[in-house]
């Protein structure tokens, strides 16, 4: 008799966003560092979700959108959460109902 094939794997996750607001602390320079570490720990691991970075410029809102996908795991939940602050981390992910 033939064996039972495997069940299906389970379809990967549709894509998330991450909108990350990035809190300005009026130090040009650390907040340049900061902005290059949070960038290095977004584009560590590939994956599918995207993000986008939302930083304060003359008062106003703008967002840094970027081409390289991330991949988002709780680890890299925390790390974000560090270095931004845990309100500074909103993740999107689509519905599919």
């Amino acid at each position: 008799t033939p064996a039972t094939p495997p069940p299906p794997d389970e379809p990967p996750a549709p894509p998330s966003t991450l909108y990350i607001t990035f809190p300005r602390n009026g130090n040009v320079e650390e907040d340049f560092r900061r902005l290059r570490s949070l960038h290095a720990l977004l584009t560590r691991q590939q994956g599918e979700d995207r993000f986008i970075v939302v930083v304060e410029s003359r008062g106003k809102p703008v967002e840094l959108h970027f081409s390289q996908p991330t991949r988002y795991t709780p680890d890299l939940r925390t790390e974000i959460e560090a270095l931004v602050g845990k309100d500074n981390l909103r993740v999107v992910t689509p519905n599919l109902d």
